[in-house]
């Protein structure tokens, strides 16, 4: 209806920035609501805009970014960029080990149907925000950084495809196992929710080419 596609569509925003799963609690309101499996068309609705509000959150720093990864070896050079660079690397080695490791669990199977997975990785992502909350607060960079580092916080990264685990929550928590500061590694996991996205996206796009849309009325994809 569209009352469910409004609370379906806001709860699937906001956990996507919480440290909580957006899959999982997606998984709970299809039981709620005696849905029997998502609908593609929503999903692609859904990562589109958090892409879109991603870029116009952390426009200033992607635009800095994007500045480093086509500057010349001069500009490189100057001592202001250097952070800049830094986090370029990182996030880019990152990224790279996250979508390769999201790749192999989409090949390995799909749990977004079963509640009692979706309890156990919840349960699975509380430890690792609690220990992360209590471990001591880090004061690494990136350019302290290193591939080990920034491989693990692909990785963990890449565990919210399933349902339960949070991106942000577990990507941040990785970043601080590894003494990063916080307030640093905060604008590195939204960046990296950006490729996250896009390939979730590629997957929307295939479940649609192979499944068709389904029974959707434009009611219902607005108030998504």
């Amino acid at each position: 209806s569209f009352i469910q596609s409004i609370i379906y569509g806001f709860v699937s925003g906001l956990t996507e920035f919480l440290p909580v799963s957006s899959g999982g609690h997606q998984t709970l309101l299809r039981e709620l609501f005696g849905i029997s499996q998502g609908a593609p068309v929503l999903d692609v609705l859904i990562h589109i805009a958090i892409i879109l509000a991603i870029i116009y959150n952390c426009r200033a720093y992607l635009r800095r970014l994007l500045l480093v990864s086509r500057s010349t070896a001069k500009t490189r050079a100057l001592r202001n960029d250097r952070s800049n660079i830094y986090d370029y690397r990182l996030i880019v080695s990152s990224a790279l080990s996250m979508l390769f490791v999201m790749l192999i669990l989409f090949f390995v199977g799909h749990f977004g149907d079963e509640l009692v997975y979706v309890a156990l990785f919840a349960l699975i992502n509380g430890v690792i925000l609690y220990v992360s909350a209590h471990m001591p607060q880090g004061n690494k960079e990136s350019r302290h950084m290193s591939m080990f580092d920034s491989a693990l916080i692909g990785l963990f990264g890449a565990f919210s495809v399933l349902p339960g685990i949070s991106r942000v929550g577990a990507s941040l928590s990785g970043a601080v196992w590894r003494g990063a500061d916080k307030q640093k590694a905060i604008n590195w996991v939204l960046v990296l929710s950006i490729p996250a996205m896009l390939m979730l996206l590629l997957v929307d796009f295939i479940a649609i080419i192979t499944g068709g849309i389904g029974a959707l009325s434009f009611l219902i994809l607005f108030g998504y």
